[in-house]
C-alpha cells in the first residue's frame, strides 16, 4: 500500500515538473528566437519602475514604449533644479497611475496643464512626482522625505481609493497552500491567462482563494477615518512648509446605474482586490469623496469637485478610473481654472 502511494505521489510530481520545465522551454525559445533575428524585446512598464523603502518609484531615464521619465524618475521632459529659477511659480503633483498618465502615456494631465498655464502667459513649472501602485501614506512619506526639497508653491492630488476600501492593507488574505503552490507555478500562470480571458472567471477564482470569511461587503468607518488622518497629515506638512494645498474628488466610471453595462472593467478593476465585493467596490466611492470634500471644508484647502463633473462619462475614461485623453484634458482645464487666479494674485 506504502509503495503504491509513492509510485503516484512520484509520478505526479515528475508530471508537474514535466509541466514546467515545458513552460520554462516555451519563454525559452521565444528569447532564443528574438536574439537570433536580432530584436529586442518590446519593453513594458516594469522597465520604468523601481522599488525602496516608501513603495515603488521610476528609475531616472527609464524606458518605456520609446518615451523615457526624467533624471528624478519622474514623467516630465524637464530636468528641474532644487530651487525654481527666476520667478517661476514652481507646482507639483502627486499621486498614483490616474495623475502619472498611464493610461495615457506619455501624455498626463500635469505636462497638459504645464501648456495651458504658459499659454495663458504664466511662468510655472508644474512637476509630475506621481507613479502608480503607492498607497496615499507612502505617497505622503516619499513627498515629506523626498519631493518637498523642490520647493513647490503649489502641490496638487488626485488618488485612487482601492486602498481604503480594502481595510487600510489592514485586511490580509491568506489564500489556502494549495492555491499560493498552483499561482507560483510558471504553467499554471500561463494556462490560467491562456484559458481565462473573461475577467469575471478570474476574479471568481481568486474570490474562491480569499475566503467568504475574507470578504469585504462595505467599507468601515475607521478607514474612511484612516483616509482623513492621511489628508489631515498632508494637509500639516504642506501648511509648515507654506505651500498651498489643492486637492480634488476621485471620479470613476461606475456607478450603481451603469454597473451592468460595464462588467468587464468592473471585475478587471477588482482584479487585484478580490476580497471586495461589487457592492462595497461601488458605495464606497462616494463615501471617500464626501471626506474628501469634508476635508477641504474644514480645513480651508481648496478642492475640485471631479467626480461631480465627470462620473459615468464614457468618453472621460480609459476604465473605472485611469483617465482617457478626454479626461486627460478635462482635469487639466480645471486645474488651469483654479491656478491661473490663484497664481496672479
Amino acid at each position: 500500500m506504502k509503495k503504491s502511494f509513492f509510485k503516484i505521489f512520484l509520478y505526479i510530481t515528475v508530471f508537474l515538473v514535466c509541466l514546467e520545465l515545458m513552460a520554462y522551454a516555451s519563454d525559452l525559445k521565444s528569447t532564443v528566437s528574438i536574439f537570433l533575428m536580432k530584436k529586442k524585446p518590446n519593453t513594458t512598464f516594469q522597465s520604468l519602475m523601481s522599488k525602496d523603502d516608501l513603495g515603488s518609484k521610476g528609475i531616472p531615464y527609464g524606458v518605456w514604449d520609446a518615451n523615457k521619465l526624467n533624471k528624478f524618475g519622474f514623467n516630465d521632459s524637464d530636468d528641474y533644479d532644487f530651487t525654481p529659477e527666476g520667478e517661476s511659480v514652481r507646482i507639483m503633483c502627486i499621486g498614483d497611475s490616474v495623475t502619472f498618465g498611464t493610461s495615457t502615456w506619455p501624455v498626463s494631465w500635469p505636462g497638459l496643464l504645464e501648456e495651458k498655464l504658459k499659454s495663458r502667459g504664466l511662468d510655472a513649472e508644474v512637476i509630475n512626482a506621481s507613479f502608480p501602485g503607492n498607497s496615499l501614506p507612502q505617497i505622503i512619506s516619499r513627498f515629506e522625505k523626498e519631493h518637498i526639497k523642490f520647493r513647490p508653491k503649489y502641490l496638487l492630488f488626485i488618488k485612487e481609493f482601492r486602498y481604503y476600501m480594502a481595510g487600510a492593507g489592514t485586511i490580509e488574505c491568506k489564500e489556502p497552500y494549495w492555491y499560493r503552490i498552483a499561482t507560483k507555478s510558471h504553467f499554471v500562470d500561463k494556462f490560467m491567462s491562456k484559458n481565462s480571458p473573461d475577467p469575471l472567471k478570474r476574479l471568481r477564482k481568486r474570490r474562491l482563494a480569499v475566503g467568504d470569511k475574507n470578504m469585504i461587503h462595505k467599507i468601515r468607518q475607521e478607514d474612511i477615518d484612516s483616509y482623513r488622518k492621511d489628508l489631515d497629515r498632508l494637509a500639516k506638512i504642506c501648511s509648515d512648509n507654506s505651500i498651498s494645498l489643492i486637492v480634488a474628488t476621485t471620479p470613476t466610471l461606475i456607478s450603481d446605474e451603469n454597473a451592468d453595462e460595464h462588467k468587464d472593467i468592473l471585475y478587471s478593476s477588482l482584479f487585484s482586490y478580490p476580497q471586495i465585493t461589487q457592492k462595497a467596490y461601488i458605495q464606497s466611492k462616494p463615501l471617500l469623496n464626501s471626506a474628501t470634500l469634508d476635508f477641504a471644508r474644514q480645513e480651508g484647502v481648496v478642492c475640485i469637485d471631479l467626480a461631480q463633473s465627470i462620473d459615468n462619462i464614457d468618453e472621460y475614461f480609459a476604465d473605472d478610473y485611469h483617465l482617457s485623453l478626454s479626461g486627460t484634458e478635462f482635469v487639466a482645464d480645471k486645474y488651469a481654472e483654479v491656478l491661473f487666479p490663484m497664481i496672479q494674485e
